[in-house]
């Protein structure tokens, strides 16, 4: 069976450069437009881990989870975030919470593109009701081969027609 899938390209995004060394984002304020990515990369190489997080209380899901959260980043590792919305975002390391900075986004909001969908398929009704008739496949010829080895064994006194 073929599925189709509409698969959206984003246009050459305009990118923003960050890094997280020792304790620091550098910048600590990083100024950009809507619609720009900015990539954060641990270039130190401590044994920390950090995080690109929304500082708590602030940009917040509908869910009630913070509107940027990279995760454990450690050294080498990076996170990218891209800005649909005007507005200030401050950020915070998960870890160290005196750790700060924030990223004001300037210019008119953009509608974030539509992520392809791409429905999948269960084959597993297909895949029991094949089994299944693999399973009476199997007896009906050990039951047909039974009947053969029966009716073609002579009885003694009794002789083939």
């Amino acid at each position: 069976m073929l599925h189709s899938f509409t698969l959206f390209v984003r246009a050459s995004t305009p990118t923003y450069s960050a890094s997280i060394v020792d304790y620091a984002y550098q910048p600590k304020v990083i100024n950009i437009t809507t619609g720009t990515e900015v990539i954060w990369t641990y270039v130190s190489s401590g044994l920390d881990r950090h995080t690109v997080s929304s500082t708590p209380q602030t940009n917040i899901t509908q869910g009630g989870t913070p509107l940027i959260s990279s995760g454990t980043l450690n050294p080498g590792q990076s996170f990218s975030y891209i800005f649909y919305k005007h507005g200030f975002y401050p950020i915070q390391c998960g870890f160290h919470p005196t750790m700060n900075g924030s990223v004001n986004v300037t210019g008119s909001d953009i509608q974030p593109p539509q992520s392809p969908v791409q429905t999948s398929f269960d084959y597993t009704p297909y895949a029991v009701v094949g089994g299944v008739a693999a399973i009476i496949v199997v007896i009906s010829i050990a039951v047909l081969m039974k009947r053969r080895a029966g009716k073609q064994t002579a009885v003694p006194g009794q002789s083939r027609s």
